[in-house]
Order: structure tokens, then sequence, then C-alpha cells
């Protein structure tokens, strides 16, 4: 996301925003089906759960679009944390 600083120079902002996996999952999936939202190249929101302590990424435009370009990624966590997901009912 793109603004204007106090000295009218541009700059980027960041924002982070923390939550339970499933519930950014359905967040995410009403923002694509608003179109205020599209899935970047290779990102599959529906197919796919949002598990807890995954990393997802939406950049947004000056104009306010917003493009997913990481989802659901868990590279980050230990492979052994990451077995199974408590949330899922099988």
């Amino acid at each position: 996301m793109q603004g204007t600083g106090e000295d009218g120079s541009d700059s980027n902002y960041n924002v982070l925003v923390v939550s339970h996996g499933g519930w950014l999952h359905v967040l995410l999936q009403n923002l694509i089906e608003s179109r205020k939202v599209k899935t970047g190249k290779g990102v599959d929101v529906g197919r796919y759960k949002s598990s807890n302590a995954s990393v997802t990424v939406v950049e947004v435009e000056n104009s306010g679009k917003g493009s997913v370009v990481l989802f659901a990624d868990t590279t980050h966590l230990d492979d052994e944390l990451v077995e199974s997901n408590a949330d899922i009912v099988e």
C-alpha cells in the first residue's frame, strides 16, 4: 500500500493482520467474490485451508484493488509442527 508521507514523498505501508486461519480464509474468499481482491498467478485460495500460523500476503494498489500473492504459506515453520491442523476434523 502506498501513501504520502509528512514530507510529501511517496511511502509504502505494511499492515499486519493476525487472526484465526479459518476467518482469514473466509475474509479472502469474500473479498475475491466482491472483486476487491484477485488472486495472483499460481495462487489458489478456494481449494486450500488456511492453516493457523500460516502467512498470506495481499498487495494493495493505490486504487484500493488488491492481489493475493501468497496464501497459507507455512515454509517458515518446522515440518514437524505442520503435520496436522487441529481445526480440521477428518
